[in-house]
């Protein structure tokens, strides 16, 4: 407890400019930034080490491109072991437990000589029935060789020591709500749902974290640190991402906010106790600014324009120190991110201080698409550099994901590629830029452009299956558009007019008539379709059908991809999935909400060991749990297995 102070003395103080919340207005609308007062600047390039929620994650990349030495950045997980698509989101560390659990390893660790050895990870590691083993304190829970575990274990000590040489270290926390190994009493990174964890899962208890828990956890990581690190400043935050679900007997929002509460009055209640630490208020900006735009359109993680706001108001606070140059690129990055026009300029001088920077350069890229002549030479420039053919790919998965219409910068990238010939224009891995082109080009519905890059695809790689299924989808878009000639005049490949077996599964499924497509199904896998081609036929129907009823046939089609495995005594490919989700959701939005619940049942039955058919599954029955099972039809969707899967 904090100590008493005489009442005359609080009575009298009037230096507190923002005291009265009749004041307080002009700080809450439109959008909600708490007044606060800085005890510390972070020195100019400066190293700060982030650790906590996936919100750490979003300032750590805005950080470094200040021009800030940022650790953690600096670790890259293997495509195989990634957690939501970010190469370092394996690093998340949700509750205070977690955090102080992987200060306090890496400061034994530290104190050992710094090699970590078998016996350092014996107590971190799940071992499978296969022998693979899976790292209790990382994110998403991939099981990998217990040589690969130590290996990992490593590479991850020595990113988590850079905490102990840190100028400012960043802690955010996120949860209560923690899973407890009891064989070790660590608390573990998230719910062992995973069917590896099924034999043994009463080894396993959850726990609601109470204030005193969460406030100890947080002063043990603050302490572990400080004690090789005195000097490191601490800057520390409530992530304001609310829980995806609750596992108390709470209704979700009310289980947010007991947690975040909690947080909040923990984070208090470090500052008052510890010199050099500060609060900085982004959970006030986000939870009290009444406009759910903050948020993404899962109403959970905030906007990158929000995250954008809060990250400027930071650096304006703690890194104003950064360089004058460094602060106006940073200043137009975030103008971008926000879809409002920017300054070219300051978005390449930010790409070339930070090569390594994807996302800053692809923004750098999307700034000239008015200016397809520099658009064109800014690709040139970089395709000159010599970069592998992997991270051109990665390039345009980026600018799939942060580019509304993203078709205009992975084409220049294409066809960059493409002119600058040599090995890098027939790497195996330039397919999926062409890959990313086309399904730009086919979403904003340029089907004659999306035609002449097919058939430029299939020329260079004519062993690319896929590119034969995109030519089908591009046939069928264009007979619905009413372009029965699109044109081919660019096109040297010969145009195939006979159907084939997917043409005719396709029209099979339009008609849906489940006989047909069971038997036009066999003939195109037969032939060689993927399991990828047949679902986006699903897909097509849907966006075809609008509002109308399309789960029939998608019924139909599922039943006919178990049965088929079902005959040849194999589950179905893990890559139908989605069928069945597109099965859940039209059975849902025609409000056959039962039969939506069995379709998604019988997809977690199907793939008992796809964390995405388990998710699925759960997230349907929280929509049953919050809008009731009023359903139209009792009939339940059953899809044919052998017993060995539903064993």
């Amino acid at each position: 407890m904090p100590p008493a102070e005489p009442a005359a003395l609080r009575l009298r103080d009037k230096s507190n400019a923002n005291a009265d919340w009749s004041d307080a207005g002009p700080r809450l609308a439109p959008q909600a930034w708490p007044a606060f007062t800085p005890r510390f600047v972070v020195p100019a390039s400066g190293t700060v080490f982030t650790i906590g929620s996936c919100f750490a994650r979003n300032i750590e990349e805005h950080v470094a491109r200040l021009g800030f030495n940022v650790p953690t950045l600096a670790f890259a997980a293997p495509e195989a072991e990634r957690v939501a698509g970010r190469g370092n989101a394996v690093l998340n560390k949700y509750t205070p437990a977690a955090i102080r659990q992987e200060f306090e390893w890496t400061r034994r660790v530290l104190e050992a000589g710094g090699t970590v050895t078998a016996d350092d990870v014996a107590s971190l590691a799940y071992t499978c029935n296969d022998g693979s083993q899976i790292d209790l304190q990382l994110g998403g829970f991939r099981p990998v060789t217990p040589e690969r575990l130590l290996a990992r274990r490593q590479e991850l000590f020595d990113v988590f020591r850079h905490a102990f040489t840190a100028d400012c270290v960043v802690l955010t926390l996120g949860l209560v709500e923690a899973w407890v190994d009891e064989t070790s009493g660590l608390a573990i990174q998230q719910a062992p749902v995973q069917a590896a964890f099924r034999r043994a899962l009463s080894r396993f208890t959850f726990r609601r974290l109470d204030f005193a828990t969460c406030l100890a956890d947080v002063q043990a990581a603050i302490d572990a640190v400080r004690a090789l690190n005195p000097a490191a400043t601490f800057l520390i935050t409530t992530s304001p991402v609310p829980l995806d679900r609750t596992f108390t007997d709470e209704d979700v929002i009310t289980a947010t906010m007991y947690g975040k509460s909690v947080l909040r009055a923990v984070c208090g209640e470090i500052v008052a106790a510890n010199e050099g630490v500060d609060y900085f208020p982004s959970y006030e900006s986000v939870m009290l600014t009444r406009d759910w735009s903050v948020f993404q359109s899962d109403r959970r993680h905030v906007s990158d324009a929000f995250v954008g706001k809060i990250v400027q108001r930071l650096v304006d606070t703690y890194f104003r120190e950064a360089p004058a140059e460094r602060r106006a690129a940073h200043a137009a990055y975030m103008a971008s991110l926000a879809g409002e026009a920017t300054d070219a300029g300051a978005l390449r001088a930010l790409s070339d201080a930070a090569p390594q920077d994807v996302r800053a350069f692809v923004h750098y890229l999307n700034a000239l698409t008015t200016r397809p002549d520099e658009l064109t030479l800014a690709v040139a420039r970089y395709l000159k550099g010599g970069p592998k053919p992997e991270h051109v790919a990665r390039v345009a998965r980026t600018a799939k994901r942060d580019i509304e219409d993203p078709a205009a910068v992975i084409g220049a990238i294409a066809r960059g590629a493409a002119e600058a010939g040599g090995d890098i224009a027939a790497a195996p891995t330039l397919a999926d830029v062409w890959r990313l082109w086309i399904q730009a080009l086919l979403r904003e519905d340029r089907i004659p452009e999306a035609t002449v890059a097919i058939a430029d695809a299939s020329r260079r790689w004519p062993d690319d299956e896929g590119f034969a299924e995109f030519a089908t989808m591009a046939k069928r878009r264009a007979r619905r558009a009413g372009l029965r000639d699109a044109p081919t005049a660019e096109v040297k490949s010969p145009v195939v007019a006979a159907p084939t077996p997917l043409d005719i599964l396709a029209t099979a499924f339009e008609g849906g008539d489940p006989a047909a497509i069971a038997m036009t199904l066999g003939a195109a896998l037969d032939a060689g379709a993927t399991a990828e081609a047949v679902v986006e036929i699903a897909h097509q129907a849907k966006r075809a059908a609008r509002e109308g009823i399309v789960s029939p046939r998608l019924k139909a089609l599922a039943e006919a991809v178990a049965a088929r495995a079902s005959a040849s005594g194999t589950s179905p490919d893990p890559a139908f999935f989605p069928l069945w989700r597109l099965l859940a959701q039209a059975l849902w939005r025609e409000d056959r909400r039962a039969e939506a619940v069995a379709a998604a049942t019988a997809a977690a039955a199907l793939w008992p060991d796809s964390e995405e058919a388990v998710d699925h599954l759960d997230a349907v029955e929280r929509k049953v749990r919050k809008q009731g099972l009023t359903a139209t039809s009792a009939e339940p969707v059953e899809t044919t297995r052998s017993d060995d899967v539903a064993a």
